[in-house]
C-alpha cells in the first residue's frame, strides 16, 4: 500500500497491535474497495477470506431473524474492524455489512498469511483483543437496552456524538434516523417520541441535523429519571 495511504488505517486498533514487519505484510495483501450507499459489503453465512477494515464513510453490522426482521449490531466508521475470526479461523459471517453511506474498505486477505508462523501468532493475539473490545461494547449496550428508557438511550447516544463530533451542540447524524432507532434498540416512532420528550432540555432536530443547547444540562437531566418517564 502506498505511503500517502497510511493515515487512512491509523486509527485501526486492530492494525496498530501488529510489528512494523507483520502490518507491511498484512498490507501487501490488501486491497482498498469503495462501496456506494447501500450497497452490501458481506452477507450473514458468507465464508470469507478476509477481514475489513473501514477507511471512510459508515457502514451497518446486522442480522435478519428467520421472520425477516433486520437488528442493526452496530454501526462502523473510520478504523473500525469486522470479520476477523471469520477470516481467520475459516468460519462463516456472524452479521452482514451493508453501506450506509459512501464508504471505503481495507480488505486484509489472511489465506497467505496463515501458513507464517510468527505472524500467524501475532495476528491471533490481536484479533483476540479485538474480539474482546467487541463483546464488551456490545455487553454495555445489552446493558443500557435492559436498563434505560428509550429517551435515555437517545440522551446518552447524543452525549457521546457531541463529545466527539460535535461543534457547539451541532450534530449531522451520519445516517438515517430509522437506522439510529436500529441502533439504539427501538422503533422509529419511539425514537420521535424520545426527541419529543428531549425538546424539554434544548434538544432540537430536524431531519438528519441535531442541535443541544446545553449539554451539561442534557448530561444533568439525564441522571434524573422522572425526567425521561
Amino acid at each position: 500500500m502506498p505511503a500517502c495511504e497510511a493515515s487512512l488505517w491509523a486509527g485501526s486498533a486492530f492494525l496498530a497491535q501488529m510489528s512494523a514487519k507483520t502490518r507491511e505484510c498484512l498490507l501487501s495483501q490488501s486491497r482498498m474497495r469503495s462501496f456506494d450507499r447501500g450497497e452490501t459489503v458481506c452477507l450473514q453465512g458468507e465464508a470469507p477470506s478476509s477481514l475489513k477494515v473501514v477507511l471512510a464513510g459508515w457502514a451497518k453490522c446486522y442480522r435478519v431473524s428467520p421472520q425477516g426482521e433486520e437488528a442493526v449490531l452496530a454501526t462502523l466508521t473510520n478504523g473500525d474492524s469486522f470479520d476477523e475470526i471469520a477470516a481467520l479461523n475459516k468460519r462463516t459471517c456472524f452479521a452482514s455489512v451493508e453501506a450506509v453511506t459512501d464508504c471505503a474498505l481495507l480488505f486484509v486477505n489472511l489465506d497467505n498469511i496463515r501458513p507464517t508462523h510468527w505472524a500467524y501468532g501475532e495476528i491471533n493475539r490481536a484479533v483476540l483483543g479485538i474480539a474482546a473490545d467487541h463483546m464488551q461494547k456490545m455487553m454495555s449496550e445489552l446493558e443500557r437496552m435492559k436498563v434505560n428508557t428509550t429517551t435515555e438511550r437517545l440522551a446518552d447516544y447524543l452525549v457521546d456524538m457531541v463529545e466527539v463530533r460535535g461543534k457547539e451542540g451541532r450534530i449531522i447524524l451520519p445516517f438515517e434516523k430509522v437506522i439510529l432507532a436500529s441502533v439504539l434498540g427501538m422503533k422509529p416512532e419511539s425514537l420521535s417520541r424520545a426527541f419529543r420528550a428531549l425538546k424539554k432540555v434544548g434538544v432540537h432536530s430536524h431531519l438528519k441535523e441535531v442541535f443541544v443547547e446545553d449539554i451539561e444540562r442534557l448530561r444533568a437531566c439525564k441522571r434524573c429519571n422522572p425526567m425521561f418517564a
